[in-house]
């Protein structure tokens, strides 16, 4: 049995077997299909036993424009990307796989619809990658002021401030204590 029908002039863009529609986890062994066609998103849902259950098209004109940007994006449940996508009759969530997944899909829904190629500049374009570069970041910069502490080595990063005295600039090293030399108040960086 055929999943789908194209319609005239429709054509297929992007497939993905492996998708959770309606935001529930991907359980093992069950696992709905998403396509991506130059008029709709069809969204197959199939039983635990692989048999189709519902076939549902939304058009892609039915997607959210705000200032010329379809309203489709990266969100998480659960530990899972999703592609969020709003409609003018509400939000479909998509989970994937795998977070790169998401990505491709959030950019070709976004060229299909304005027909610009979506160019992504390098890994720190992705949110999710930069949200967590940046705590990996911190607790690495935690964690070796911890180390500098317990064995007695001092830091040699340089650190300025205002005298809370005076308001005067001063400056030291990250540790040190310094005294203002215009109203002799100590400040700790």
């Amino acid at each position: 049995m055929n999943e789908f029908t194209l319609l005239p002039g429709e054509s297929v863009i992007k497939r993905c077997d492996e998708v959770s529609l309606k935001g529930m986890n991907l359980p093992v062994g069950k696992k709905d299909i998403l396509i991506l066609t130059n008029q709709y998103l069809v969204c197959i849902q199939r039983s635990i036993l692989g048999k189709v259950k519902n076939v549902e098209r939304y058009p892609l004109s039915d997607i959210v424009m705000t200032n010329g940007a379809p309203q489709v994006k990266l969100g998480k449940l659960n530990m899972n990307s999703t592609v969020d996508i709003y409609l003018k009759t509400g939000q479909l969530r998509i989970q994937m796989v795998w977070d790169s997944d998401a990505k491709e899909w959030v950019d070709a829904i976004t060229e299909v619809i304005t027909g610009v190629k979506v160019e992504r500049k390098g890994f720190m374009d992705d949110p999710f990658l930069t949200e967590g570069f940046l705590k990996m970041a911190d607790n690495v910069d935690k964690a070796m002021g911890k180390f500098r502490k317990a064995f007695g080595i001092k830091s040699t990063a340089q650190a300025s401030g205002k005298c809370p005295g005076c308001g005067a600039p001063i400056s030291g090293t990250e540790g040190e204590t310094v005294q203002c030399p215009y109203c002799g108040t100590y400040y700790t960086f």
